[in-house]
């Protein structure tokens, strides 16, 4: 069941990247303005001298950070559920940066959206990122005593 599980999840994270590649640049654009109102709300309000401003192109790249960072983390699971152990971190940043490229690529497709390699290495960099929080704690949880 929990193979199930981490692979239905898996298989929900990469649909709903891909997506959000395929929305239009108009539709994309007003849902990263509407999170980046409600951040800086939160900001202000938190902040107790001078407030902090986040900016469109940060709320975008976190919003790519993030995406990445849980299917990494869903991805390892998966992989690992399935007894592939071993190549588990490999693995995971191999199909990761595979969806990376895809999820550019799809958005050639969206009107007014562009493909960006830096894109791809963020997010591939947020996939690592998990795998090897991951890894860490495998490795932790295999050693303590």
């Amino acid at each position: 069941m929990k193979k199930i599980s981490f692979f239905a999840l898996t298989l929900l994270l990469i649909c709903f990247i891909w997506h959000n590649s395929l929305v239009d640049a108009p539709h994309s654009t007003a849902v990263s303005r509407q999170v980046l109102a409600f951040l800086n709300r939160a900001l202000a309000m938190l902040t107790i001298s001078q407030p902090l401003a986040l900016t469109e192109h940060l709320v975008r790249k976190a919003a790519h950070f993030t995406e990445f960072y849980f299917l990494g983390s869903a991805l390892f699971s998966t992989v690992y559920a399935f007894g592939k152990r071993r190549t588990a971190f490999f693995l995971t940043v191999i199909i990761g940066g595979f969806v990376a490229v895809i999820d550019e690529h799809l958005q050639l497709y969206s009107p007014g959206r562009s493909s960006q390699v830096s894109d791809v290495f963020l997010d591939s960099g947020a996939v690592l990122t998990a795998a090897t929080a991951l890894q860490l704690v495998v490795y932790w949880l295999r050693n303590k005593k």
